[in-house]
């Protein structure tokens, strides 16, 4: 299962920061590397380093799960962004939901044939 992280609007050092933040905690909780997109600069303009998106790839279910909360926890300190979540089964849209909203999206993510949940999107909005 590959999972993407992309923050969705102006990137700056502050929502950069965040990203990486997010990045460390799911490679923290799932055991996995998490590639960092960076932002490509402008002609002529110095690289300016900047995240603007994470990759995963190859994760188990088990594990996909894990990053999915690790988001939520992620998106629950920081409620100043919203979470939307791309799979086969729907869009799940997560704004300070509880623990148990969070667990009921990842079941029905989880009871989808594998070969439906190979890929998914989350998108960070700020509010």
């Amino acid at each position: 299962m590959n999972i993407s992280i992309t923050f969705k609007g102006e990137t700056n050092q502050e929502t950069s920061s965040e990203l990486i933040t997010l990045a460390d905690l799911i490679s923290e909780e799932c055991g996995v590397s998490v590639g960092q997109e960076k932002q490509k600069p402008d002609p002529g303009v110095k690289d300016s380093g900047l995240t603007i998106s994470l990759a995963i790839a190859g994760l188990a279910l088990t594990a996909a799960q894990t990053a999915i909360s690790a988001a939520q926890y992620w998106q629950s300190k920081r409620p100043q962004y919203v979470l939307s979540i791309y799979s086969e089964a729907g869009v799940y849209t997560l704004d300070n939901a509880n623990r148990e909203e969070v667990d009921r999206i990842i079941k029905i993510i989880s009871s989808l044939p594998e070969s439906n949940t190979q890929n998914i999107e989350i998108e960070i909005y700020r509010k």
